[in-house]
């Protein structure tokens, strides 16, 4: 979004009858012509990054002084103009303290309320097992499957070794 091009490439890619999902740290969302075009020619889904709960930890991981409410802008304006949310939550070693809280974003009053669950899915990125791990444990996620890329895009491929599968369960 922030390429001097977005608006005319999305706009274009629109036109094609292209299915548009925009991955972004959600700080030109607030962007009152950003915001026009999206909500002119609604994409599939917008993502949004979560790098934090707090302002400190979230600016401290971006390495950007203001990231945390630019964020906070432009997720607000986005779910105020009704645009079709999802959150990545990002855990690292140096947020991983903060999963509660960063979950509670989406729980805010004002934003998703209790029914949040009808209206948000929250997608989580781990960068290491013992979060993955933890995050599962906190209950914030259930009914998912952590696997690194290699071995999802192996089982989709049908590469991996038959010795290594678990027998499917029978019927009866």
């Amino acid at each position: 979004m922030i390429d001097k091009f977005f608006a005319a490439v999305y706009l274009q890619a629109y036109e094609l009858g292209m299915m548009i999902e925009v991955l972004t740290n959600g700080s030109r969302l607030s962007n009152p012509l950003m915001l026009d075009v999206l909500t002119a020619h609604r994409p599939h889904r917008i993502t949004l990054s979560v790098y934090g709960a707090t302002e400190e930890s979230y600016d401290a991981l971006t390495q950007r002084r203001g990231a945390y409410k630019a964020f906070i802008r432009g997720l607000t304006a986005a779910h105020d103009a009704g645009l079709p949310l999802d959150l990545s939550v990002i855990v690292t070693r140096d947020n991983a303290h903060e999963i509660d809280q960063m979950h509670a974003i989406a729980k805010s009053p004002g934003w998703y309320g209790a029914t949040y669950r009808d209206r948000l899915n929250v997608i989580a990125d781990i960068d290491d097992i013992y979060y993955g791990l933890a995050f599962l444990r906190s209950k914030i996620i259930h009914g998912c499957l952590l696997t690194t890329s290699a071995v999802a895009t192996a089982t989709a491929k049908g590469d991996c070794p038959a010795a290594h599968r678990r027998p499917r369960p029978t019927a009866g």
